[in-house]
């Protein structure tokens, strides 16, 4: 079996990655349950709860793969970083930022 390590740039762009994503992912969880929410959830499709179940899955993965070091968890969150990345801007653009400002 072969042992494939990160090093260089490379780890710490995937680093940089993750880390950037578990925090977007921890500001979602909070921002989503926030009340000011409530009226901008009632005009978009999903349920704020959609967002959270994902925030919150995404979250304990992370601490389970730096906790527990599984290896299958690092994997995942290693690969789903960039998707969940793409998650949580779907979720700025439609709850938090849901107008440009060239509109205004």
């Amino acid at each position: 079996m072969h042992d494939y390590k990160l090093v260089g740039p490379v780890f710490w762009v995937v680093s940089g990655l993750i880390v950037i994503v578990f925090a977007l992912a921890a500001f979602g969880i909070f921002d989503a349950l926030r009340p000011k929410r409530t009226e901008r959830f009632i005009e978009i499709a999903e349920s704020r709860w959609v967002y959270v179940v994902v925030f919150a899955a995404w979250v304990i993965a992370c601490i389970v793969a730096q906790v527990f070091r599984i290896p299958a968890v690092a994997m995942l969150v290693s690969l789903g970083s960039p998707i969940m990345l793409a998650i949580e801007l779907v979720y700025l653009l439609r709850v938090v930022f849901p107008k440009s400002t060239l509109e205004e």
